[in-house]
């Protein structure tokens, strides 16, 4: 699976291409996209609040069954002067993604994406109460991944359910403000 998030409408095309050849299954919303080695059902945007759609679900048909793949980007926490650190947006995308989580059906998932907040961040609390960190038990290093060019803070995770993580990397900077993550996955038993 490849998840991209804040992807350019004039890049979109570009990458469809390009994962074409490997990831031949795609479901996209915005300025999101999911693509897939494996047939891809269920596409659905996911509204999570804010100015557009936060989140595209899709259903796998993984080797190992049924996977909910959700690709996600919560909204952004901003410092204003009359606010001061505003988090109040992304927390309630994050409450409401965690409602749908809780909801799904499937017993495999995974949701890859830009969470816009450390994982000890309580706004993220909701979604780490009913999926675990990918890279919990997998992988060395500090792993942040914002800003791309000296990053202090990991904002992009791969949180699972139903999956145990065999490593995960934080890859170099590839052109955007994010590092991206690289986690592979097995099934639990």
């Amino acid at each position: 699976m490849v998840a991209l998030e804040k992807v350019p409408n004039r890049a979109m095309k570009t990458y469809e291409r390009e994962l074409h050849g490997t990831y031949r299954h795609r479901a996209a919303g915005d300025t999101l996209g999911l693509w897939s080695r494996y047939p891809l059902r269920e596409v659905e945007k996911l509204d999570l609040g804010g100015a557009w759609p936060h989140a595209v679900r899709a259903v796998a048909r993984t080797p190992v069954g049924d996977t909910a793949v959700y690709a996600v980007r919560l909204p952004s926490v901003r410092v204003t002067f009359d606010q001061g650190f505003a988090v109040a947006q992304r927390d309630a995308s994050a409450a409401r993604l965690r409602e749908r989580i809780a909801r799904d059906p499937t017993r495999r998932l995974l949701l890859l994406g830009d969470l816009n907040g450390a994982l000890r961040d309580r706004g993220l609390a909701p979604l780490t109460t009913v999926l675990r960190p990918a890279d919990g038990r997998a992988g060395h290093g500090l792993g942040f991944t914002w800003p791309a060019a000296f990053p202090v803070v990991r904002l992009d995770h791969v949180l699972v359910r139903g999956f145990a993580s065999t490593g995960t990397d934080v890859l170099p900077d590839l052109g955007s403000d994010h590092r991206p993550v690289l986690t592979g996955l097995r099934a639990d038993r």
